[in-house]
């Protein structure tokens, strides 16, 4: 993700004015209350036995357009079909099987169609797509998940029917706009899915949800204007799945002025099968690790790494919890944060379970951006009941530490965060490689800091870092004695920061996030100071 310039159009929102408003009185900064159990994600519900059909292998981007939407229908009664055609998904498979008693059977293509026919008894058909028209593919999609009829691409027709399926509905000329103006009244406007026509994921929720599929990936007027009215017909305060094309702008900053949060997902599957949460019986999420208590040393310039971009669910349900660059890296002998979720509590509570559970010795968790999911809080008009389901969230995930990426620091927005009862601080990204604010703090009324990133691995040498680190002044009672330094997982890795740890001198100590607040609320003036590169 980049840093936020919300150079967004002005297009129709709901929900009034979230931007430039005048900071309220401060009595006035109250958060929506929330109860206990409160979840902004749908939930499906596994089969009686536990037993999930396999299907992926060998298939062809087409033919797993047809057999997500199967899985997803399905999965509007009792999930029933699991993907698994990569070391990822074979990798949750494996977690399911071990954790949670889950059975397995392989199915071929033909074998899913012949299972769809049994489900559907005599309403089955199918719905014909032409890929070389993306825009059919969502329309094929969209209608699939109310209908009941299967997306099929006009060169699958014959395989399909070959298997006793007929057509329904012939889409290839269609747009989005057509089944937006046609079908809106009979979808589900909670949440909306932004998928490019030539992705094979994230099928299997839209369809399940009956939900909208769309991309409007043109940048015109027209495409900007459509994208605008959907927003706007969508549910406020939700969450919006996938991604969105061009800059980030263009697609976070349109759902940010409708209060609706993106959770980056374009590349996941079998959310269908993931989102089960009852049959998991989870009963609570707790940090692998506690932060020691810690009193400040004089001779010492505190610093704490914390890698960004984890509020991409797609990184936990892809490599990244057992990646040799991430979470399975040879450990060094230091704190390390990761930016994670807390929406993976509903979303994928099996995911968070395993991460929590196979985390080493230091690690330690905030919540990503900007809390249950990417927004940018200046512009979002309903930012009492986002931060206050963020609470929730929060507690749920065992997390009291936010980021927040903006497009600069708001002290409407600080004033809002630092009502939520279960958040110690937030951690601030802004400008060019997250580190516009260079360090810089700024507190709440309430006396909670919101501390900016110095510094960002991020395309520079470990070398390059450790210098930077080692010539910052050592004064714990000064916010230029403590340094939070951003990890890019696009560009960089855990091993960058291990190499910069060993280069770090004698001054200059790592702790975890948690104690770098503990630290800052301690000893240093709770006045706004800002620091310069």
């Amino acid at each position: 993700m980049l840093a936020a310039t919300l150079s967004v159009p002005v297009i129709a929102c709901k929900g009034g004015d979230g931007g430039g408003a005048e900071l309220p009185e401060e009595d006035s900064y109250k958060i929506t209350e929330r109860a206990a159990d409160f979840s902004y994600y749908p939930k499906t519900v596994m089969n009686e036995e536990g037993k999930l059909y396999v299907f992926g292998s060998g298939m062809d981007t087409q033919r797993l357009i047809t057999a997500q939407a199967i899985q997803g229908l399905f999965a509007q009664d009792k999930v029933t079909f699991y993907l698994a055609n990569d070391n990822p998904t074979r990798y949750w498979l494996e977690d399911l099987k071990n954790a949670y008693d889950i059975t397995t059977e392989n199915v071929d293509f033909e074998g899913m169609l012949g299972h769809y026919k049994a489900k559907l008894a005599d309403d089955y058909g199918y719905i014909l797509y032409d890929k070389a028209s993306p825009q059919t593919v969502n329309v094929a999609c969209t209608l699939s998940g109310i209908t009941g009829w299967l997306p099929v691409d006009v060169s699958l027709a014959d395989t399909v029917q070959a298997a006793g399926l007929t057509e329904r509905l012939d889409v290839t000329a269609r747009t989005e706009r057509w089944c937006f103006d046609n079908y809106k009244a009979q979808l589900n406007n909670k949440y909306l899915v932004q998928q490019p026509g030539g992705n094979a994921r994230l099928r299997d929720f839209g369809i399940a949800n009956k939900l909208f599929f769309f991309y409007q990936d043109a940048v015109t007027t027209t495409a900007i204007n459509f994208r605008g009215e959907i927003h706007a017909w969508a549910e406020g305060d939700a969450p919006i799945f996938g991604w969105g094309p061009g800059s980030e702008d263009s697609h976070v900053g349109i759902a940010t002025m409708n209060s609706q949060f993106t959770i980056p997902s374009d590349h996941c599957v079998n959310m269908t099968v993931f989102g089960a949460r009852d049959y998991y019986n989870i009963t609570g999420f707790r940090q692998p690790n506690e932060s020691a208590a810690i009193t400040a040393n004089p001779a010492k310039h505190y610093v704490s790494f914390i890698r960004s971009d984890g509020d991409n669910i797609q990184t936990w349900f892809g490599t990244f919890p057992f990646s040799t660059d991430d979470m399975a890296a040879t450990r060094g002998n230091f704190p390390m944060g990761w930016s994670i979720q807390p929406s993976l509590t509903d979303i994928a509570p099996n995911i968070i379970a395993d991460v929590y559970k196979t985390a080493k010795g230091g690690d330690y968790f905030v919540a990503a951006v900007s809390g249950m999911g990417y927004m940018y809080p200046n512009t979002f008009p309903r930012l009492a009941d986002f931060v206050g389901s963020l609470d929730i969230y929060l507690k749920r995930a065992d997390l009291n530490l936010v980021q927040i990426l903006d497009s600069g620091p708001s002290q409407k927005v600080i004033e809002y965060y630092s009502r939520i009862p279960s958040l110690k601080g937030g951690i601030y990204a802004y400008g060019n490689k997250y580190i516009g604010g260079n360090g810089s703090v700024y507190w709440s009324a309430n006396g909670k800091p919101f501390v900016s990133f110095r510094e960002s691995l991020w395309d520079v040498s470990p070398e390059y870092m450790a210098n930077r680190i080692n010539s910052f002044p050592v004064n714990p009672s000064d916010i230029s004695g403590y340094s939070l330094i951003n990890l890019h997982p696009w560009s960089m890795t855990y091993n960058d920061v291990k190499a910069t740890v060993s280069l770090l001198g004698e001054n200059v100590q790592v702790v975890s996030p948690e104690q770098f607040f503990d630290l800052i609320i301690a000893n240093v003036p709770k006045t706004n100071k800002l620091l310069t590169a």
